[in-house]
This record gives C-alpha cells, sequence and structure tokens, in this order.
C-alpha cells in the first residue's frame, strides 16, 4: 500500500477497522467495459474487491 505521509492514517488504514491488510493484503479491480464519454473523460465499469468482498462499481476516469 502507498503511504499517505501520515503515519497515523496510514495505520488506520491498514488496521481491522479499513483494509484489513494483515488479512487481505491485496485488492483488486476487474474492468469489464470502459466508455469515452468525452475528449478526455471515460467510464470504467467493472468490479472491486475489498476484503473478499466483490462489488460492481463504475469510474469516472480523467
Amino acid at each position: 500500500m502507498r503511504r499517505t505521509g501520515l503515519a497515523q492514517r496510514d495505520e488506520r488504514l491498514r488496521s481491522n477497522d479499513f483494509f484489513d491488510m494483515a488479512s487481505f493484503p491485496e485488492l483488486s479491480f476487474r474492468s469489464i467495459t470502459v466508455e469515452r464519454v468525452d475528449e478526455t473523460i471515460f467510464k470504467v465499469t467493472g468490479h472491486l474487491t475489498v476484503k473478499g468482498v466483490t462489488r460492481p462499481i463504475i469510474l469516472d476516469v480523467e
């Protein structure tokens, strides 16, 4: 996991309350479709898996 530059925040994000990195060291995103919205914006549809739970998600990407 990248560091935010704030040690206390980094520890909190790694904790069981958030990403529980001891039990789930990885998260993943699998894209399904990419649609161009305009010249610089794309809509990416896919599946995000965090802590062993997979959910559909739509991201606006520039």
